[in-house]
């Protein structure tokens, strides 16, 4: 039997520019590896208007 399982984790960033990228490519491995999850999905949401993510 398999069991579902999530977790929320929010990461909270500070710009120190008008316009910047902020890479949080190595803060995700390091979530992932604290939930212990080995199969799944990672969704990344980004809030506010002036947001956006890269792949």
């Amino acid at each position: 039997m398999r069991y579902a399982y999530s977790m929320r984790r929010a990461v909270t960033l500070r710009s120190t520019q008008h316009e910047e990228l902020i890479d949080i490519t190595g803060s995700i491995p390091a979530i992932l590896e604290e939930s212990g999850m080995q199969n799944g999905l990672v969704h990344v949401y980004a809030q506010g208007a002036t947001v956006a993510l890269m792949i």
